[in-house]
């Protein structure tokens, strides 16, 4: 069990470097060093993606609450909020931070299919529809994306 948390942390945690994580988070007040600042951030972040793993949402909403009080502008902290609430059923909520992600990273295809998939479930069709439309123009190959927007399409029918 142990090895397959630190297997699923290591993605999360090169998504959050990569997202700029530890750059951002470097921009510190002057009370606290940069290094210090960018330490705690990534151990929150780590933790929180470590219990949103083990299912324990109130946790991980806590620990990426902490994390974006570091970095107010990481959008991977966004996103992770905006998947738990979209698996707690809050789709208000989850589409709020999901939008969020996207802003701060528009070119990203999970902020962009997240976000596409809760606009259809708050009844946003035809964002949903356009969103996708546009994940599969520039990912042709991806084939999820095609039975996504065919199960859009057939629905949208109904």
């Amino acid at each position: 069990m142990n090895g397959v948390v630190k297997f699923l942390l290591l993605p999360c945690f090169l998504l959050v470097a990569g997202c700029g994580g530890v750059k951002h988070a470097q921009q510190s007040t002057p009370s606290e060093e940069p290094d210090l600042k960018a330490e705690r951030f990534n151990r929150y972040f780590i933790n929180a993606v470590s219990a949103k793993v083990k299912e324990d949402y109130p946790a991980a909403k806590e620990l990426f609450n902490k994390s974006l009080k570091l970095n107010k502008d990481n959008a991977a902290c966004y996103y992770h909020l905006a998947d738990i609430y979209k698996v707690l059923s809050s789709y208000d909520s989850a589409l709020n931070y999901a939008k969020i992600a996207l802003e701060l990273d528009p070119r990203n295809k999970w902020y962009r299919e997240i976000n596409g998939d809760l606009y259809w479930i708050n009844r946003n069709r035809p964002k949903a529809i356009q969103l996708y439309e546009g994940l599969l123009k520039e990912f042709p190959e991806t084939r999820s994306y095609y039975s996504r927007l065919q199960e859009f399409y057939n629905r949208e029918k109904k």
